[in-house]
């Protein structure tokens, strides 16, 4: 986690969003606390299906500080 976060601090990326629908999520949002990233909100984000349709997939907002 620490490279994929020190990457997209170099990169100007200011905050993600996570899909991610596995059992893991806690974890990885632990391991992106433990680099100093913050959980800001949830939110929905709109991205498209595989038909090239809009589709909302609900996402947590983490600031990467």
């Amino acid at each position: 986690m620490s490279d994929f976060v020190r990457t997209m601090r170099e990169a100007g990326v200011e905050t993600i969003a996570i899909t991610e629908r596995s059992f893991s999520l806690i974890e990885n949002l632990h391991k992106l606390a433990a680099q100093g990233c913050t959980v800001k909100e949830l939110c929905i984000v709109t991205h498209p299906d595989i038909w090239h349709e809009p589709e909302d997939i609900p996402a947590i907002r983490i600031i990467l500080n």
